[in-house]
């Protein structure tokens, strides 16, 4: 038996009433009568004596302890039923990712672990503390570790779905970071795969793994490029079932279809990219690829993504070069390659402020409204130039940073390096030496617009960044312009300043939208639909581990209603056989 609120136990107080009850003395009914054969009826109809008297009383007093007790003991949620949990302190955590929304027979897999997490709460003693937690994307604490009561079943409960990738293992130990210094407690994890073998948990942690949900198809990646008024969608589909599927669906543009994709078959287990082109306006879109679900397709969520593309102005770069000099031919076959990729535009002759602008041999003499690239400026703007190497210098060392990923410099030998004073907001990233030969940063400022009414999504606010290169673009001076590097720093430069088309996933923030669970939505005043991507094939693949039946928590049996209906037949029973014969 287990009190799950022992702190009602100051109640048995009251019984301290009937026993003063008891121990009062009992008033006698005076009863007048003019003859003595009344006495004698009367006598005769209540043939009670001292002894008798005392046996009622006694009953009465135990009937009322009896009342007071099983009132006592429902308040304190008296309860029955074993529990094969012997920690003092459990932590519960329920794995709420894409996956366990997966459907087996007409109930999600999340359903099923949270009604075996209560039933685990439900089951613990009443001195034993716990701790709810989810993983749905990251480790929330739902409930810190505290006396069980019937609010922690009810937290569980109240998980609601989430349709994104969940890294367990990390929540995991951000759950131990919390709650694990203290070796007493345990951890009891709710999902639908195997533990990782190795943890900080060690063999602390328990797992109820849910059981297989069946085949599933999912769009497993998506993305989008623009060249012109040409858009192009690539993305893959994978087949995660045991048996050979033939996928059909559609591509939607804004909140129009504009291509589909009809019988794509696919083997067990395989995947395959698909890709299509269509005209677009130019303006900014979200692009949506849904896939028809096959007949048992245990996990709708996966089978539709989304992606935002930025509108064409938003990604456009000009060249500015001094007045009277031929634009640089390395330069412009670099951007020439990256209007091929769909990674800029070339922008307007007059265009006023274009998000990226490139100034080759030259310095701007202040910051564009956009980002932007001085590829070896030779006279001071903005950025103070302090003169070029004399002697030939050698690229010997660079920094990690998102602008050389794919990017090796070291070894170049460079004639006429320029030297230039670094800005406090930059950092300089390659060195020659001691001398920094190419620095970028952010000056601090926010450019773009999340409130341009034309512009459906909204273009998000970005920080106006700037990348250096003090090395001549000349192959007598130095090899960056025929070198491989060049052009992929270039590229990594227009992604790190430019807004890139981004896929929507569950619980991320897109401008101003977030959600939860997949599906889309119509904003008010919002022709424009959207939808958030599982994109996790991790999530969506479904064949994680063998059948096998899960641990079953038994929840311990409440007995309160059961002690307040026995309270109330009682006190009619102490009613009838007492107090109603005394007031008589």
């Amino acid at each position: 038996m287990t009190l799950r609120n022992p702190g009602f136990l100051y109640l048995a107080l009251l019984l301290i009433v009937p026993l003063v009850l008891y121990l009062l003395p009992m008033p006698r009914r005076r009863i007048a009568a003019s003859a003595v054969y009344l006495w004698e009826r009367f006598l005769k109809s209540e043939p009670f004596g001292r002894a008798s008297d005392r046996l009622r009383r006694a009953i009465g007093f135990t009937l009322l302890v009896t009342i007071l007790a099983c009132l006592i003991l429902a308040a304190v949620d008296l309860a029955v039923g074993g529990s094969g949990i012997d920690a003092s302190k459990v932590v519960v955590l329920v794995d709420a990712s894409a996956s366990m929304n997966a459907t087996r027979d007409g109930a999600t897999n999340l359903d099923r672990a949270k009604i075996a997490a209560a039933n685990l709460i439900d089951s613990l003693s009443g001195g034993a503390e716990v701790a709810v937690i989810e993983a749905a994307g990251r480790m929330t604490v739902l409930r810190p570790l505290v006396a069980v009561d019937a609010d922690a079943s009810r937290t569980v409960r109240a998980i609601e779905p989430f349709d994104g990738p969940t890294d367990l293992p990390s929540a995991m130990a951000e759950a131990y970071r919390v709650f694990g210094a203290d070796p007493r407690t345990k951890l009891y994890v709710f999902t639908d795969a195997p533990l990782p073998p190795e943890g900080p948990w060690a063999d602390r942690a328990n797992a109820w793994v849910a059981p297989p949900a069946g085949e599933n198809i999912a769009v497993t990646t998506i993305s989008a490029t623009r060249r012109g008024k040409t858009q192009t969608v690539r993305f893959t589909l994978a087949n995660f079932g045991r048996t050979a599927r033939t996928i059909s669906g559609t591509i939607w543009l804004g909140n129009r279809p504009v291509r589909s994709f009809d019988d794509v078959s696919l083997a067990a287990g395989q995947s395959a990219e698909q890709s299509a082109s269509f005209d677009d306006t130019g303006a900014a879109s979200i692009v949506e690829v849904r896939a028809d679900p096959p007949e048992g397709d245990a996990l709708a969520a996966d089978n539709v993504a989304g992606i935002v593309v930025p509108p064409a102005d938003a990604q456009a770069v000009a060249v500015v070069a001094p007045n009277g000099q031929k634009p640089n031919a390395y330069v412009s076959a670099m951007l020439t390659t990256l209007v091929d990729e769909g990674i800029v535009t070339l922008a307007t002759p007059n265009a006023a402020s274009p998000p990226l602008t490139v100034y080759v041999n030259h310095s701007p003499d202040a910051w564009p409204e956009g980002g932007a690239i001085v590829l070896y400026p030779l006279r001071s703007g903005v950025v103070k130039v302090s003169g070029l190497a004399n002697e030939p210098v050698t690229v010997t060392r660079q920094v990690r940073h998102p602008l050389l990923r794919g990017v090796d410099l070291r070894g170049l030998s460079v004639n006429r390096a320029v030297r230039t004073e670094l800005p406090d907001w930059a950092e300089p990233i390659v060195f020659a030496g001691d001398m920094p030969v190419v620095w970028a940063g952010s000056t601090g400022k926010i450019i773009g617009t999340d409130a341009l009414p034309e512009t459906r999504p909204p273009t998000p606010l970005r920080e106006q960044k700037v990348l250096m290169v003090g090395i001549p673009l000349n192959p007598t001076a130095s090899r960056l312009p025929l070198a491989a590097a060049f052009p992929v720093l270039m590229r990594n430069a227009a992604k790190w300043m430019l807004p890139e088309p981004e896929a929507l996933r569950p619980g991320e923030v897109v401008g101003d939208w977030t959600r939860r669970r997949i599906g889309l939505d119509l904003r008010p005043g919002d022709p424009m639909t959207h939808a958030f991507s599982v994109l996790s094939t991790t999530e969506s693949d479904l064949r994680r581990h063998d059948a096998s039946e899960p641990p079953e928590y038994t929840a311990r049996t409440p007995l309160a209603g059961f002690l307040v209906g026995l309270a109330g037949m009682l006190l009619v029973a102490e009613w009838a056989l007492f107090h109603k014969r005394l007031t008589e």
